[in-house]
């Protein structure tokens, strides 16, 4: 578990560097497009496509 002052730390360093706020930002959504429907059914698909072959 991490300590409360790790946290604060981490979360102090991205508010004084705003590129890395930035990047971080756009890390976050290219990950969260990734638990899209579209996504999901499309690995389903795959998987359905494998099991088939």
């Amino acid at each position: 578990m991490l300590a409360v002052t790790t946290i604060g730390d981490a979360l102090i360093s991205v508010r004084d560097e705003p590129e890395r706020w930035a990047m971080l930002g756009e890390v976050a959504r290219v990950r969260a497009q990734t638990f899209s429907w579209a996504a999901t059914g499309e690995r389903v698909a795959d998987i359905y496509d494998e099991v088939a072959a």
